[in-house]
Formats: C-alpha cells, structure tokens, sequence
C-alpha cells in the first residue's frame, strides 16, 4: 500500500484511500449480510443513488466563495465542510429533480398511449377503424370515377 499512495500523491487522502481497501474488502468478503436501520438506510441508499449528481456539483459552491489563487485555501476545514455539505446536498436535489423530469416523461407517455387507445376505441364506435390497412388495389379501382 505506501508504495500505491507515495505514486498516487502522496497526500493524506491517498494513504487514507489504499488503507481503508483491506479493512472494506474484509468486511464485504466475511460479512454475510449487514441490516442498518430504516433511516440510515434510506440515507444511504440515497446518497448512493446520487453520487454520480454529488460528484458533479460537490466544487461548486467551494469555488465560488473561496480564494481560487490559493491553493492551500481548498485544504482548509472549512472549505472542505463547505464542499462536503453542498455537494451532498445539491446532488441529492438534483437527482430527486432528475426523478421528477423522469417520472413526468414516464406520465406522459403512459397518458399518450392512454390516449390513443381511447381514440382508437371511440373510432371504431363511427366505423373508422383507427390505423386501419389501405384499401386493396380492387377496392381502389372500384371506386375510381370514370371520366
């Protein structure tokens, strides 16, 4: 592992990241089944849910309000709290926005498709069969008008 975390940067985040691997894929191997409680698991699941959305916007708002020019600004504390805090929170809203759009797409479509249905429905009731087949070539030279 030091010689993955000296290559991969050498800052405290890489020796946390290769050190926590063994102790994670120990857990995921001998750990049969793990029940967190209801509530944590719905934060966690959706966390999970809108990672890809929270590590899209978690630099965000750090960008915004602190100094770009100073590099050592970003490890401070409280940028990094700022970062954690508005990216788990603009992430999960921005998915749950993404859900909504989905579901409504999802809607409308659902009541097309109800719609052509009912439009089908009512056309065959007048004795127009909806998306019906054109007629046959004899049909169509029947009901040619001679000059």
């Amino acid at each position: 592992m030091p010689p993955m975390a000296y290559t991969g940067g050498n800052w405290a985040g890489s020796w946390v990241f290769y050190g926590m691997q063994l102790p994670v894929l120990a857990v995921l191997l001998y750990v049969s089944r793990v029940k967190p409680p209801a509530t944590l698991a719905a934060a966690l699941v959706s966390i999970a849910a809108a990672s890809y959305h929270i590590y899209l916007l978690h630099r965000i708002l750090p960008e915004a309000l602190f100094d770009r020019a100073n590099p050592a600004t970003f490890t401070a504390p409280l940028p990094v709290a700022v970062s954690v805090v508005s990216g788990l929170l603009s992430g999960i809203l921005a998915y749950q926005l993404q859900r909504l759009i989905m579901l409504g797409q999802r809607l409308w479509a659902g009541l097309s498709r109800l719609g052509d249905y009912l439009r089908h429905l009512l056309s065959g009731r007048q004795g127009v069969s909806f998306g019906s087949a054109p007629p046959l070539a004899s049909e169509q030279q029947r009901s040619r008008v001679s000059p």
